[in-house]
């Protein structure tokens, strides 16, 4: 008895191949997209995530906390009112170069905990900050800081930020510290 061989034929793998070789190059585009749209939803999470953790902790702690905006780093520093050079640390932790006192006790995914822990600062990935608008006031530069009174309340916000393939999403929170989320 004669036994047929086991395996596959050239013909056969490369029509494997082949077929493999069309269906990435049809899925590539959406996956591309996808992950370019997944870093700017990130990243506005990452702002509305902000401002409620800076409402809670203001109503926690009831004392006035700041939502500080560094639009040239595209950070954002969460504190509590009054600690100014803390929050400019932090922001300045954000950058290049980590200040050497408070030391940060945990740095992962960009979030800076300072060791006395009422500093958080947050990096957007590869997102920049376009603008923030408090009242009538435009900021393009430089940093914003909104204040959240230990009621909850806060002046009323917008802030627009990009990524570098020219979506763009703005992020609306109002008095009462709820935010809606709005692509440009």
């Amino acid at each position: 008895m004669r036994r047929s061989p086991s395996g596959f034929t050239l013909v056969e793998v490369l029509l494997v191949l082949a077929i493999m070789a069309i269906v990435t190059v049809i899925a590539m585009p959406t996956l591309v997209h996808s992950i370019r749209g997944n870093r700017l939803r990130t990243a506005a999470r990452t702002v509305t995530m902000a401002g409620r953790y800076a409402r809670s902790m203001a109503l926690l702690q009831q004392r006035e906390m700041v939502l500080t905006f560094n639009l040239d780093k595209s950070a954002l520093t969460v504190g509590p009112a009054g600690a100014a050079e803390r929050a400019a640390l932090a922001a300045e932790a954000a950058g290049t170069a980590l200040a050497p006192e408070p030391v940060p006790v945990e740095s992962t995914n960009g979030v800076v905990v300072r060791a006395d822990a009422d500093v958080i600062t947050r990096s957007l990935d590869q997102v920049t900050m376009e603008s923030v608008t408090v009242g009538d006031g435009d900021v393009s530069d430089g940093s914003c800081q909104i204040v959240y009174r230990s009621n909850g309340l806060c002046t009323p916000y917008k802030v627009t930020i990009a990524d570098m393939y020219g979506s763009a999403v703005t992020i609306e929170v109002d008095a009462l510290g709820s935010a809606v989320t709005a692509d440009r």
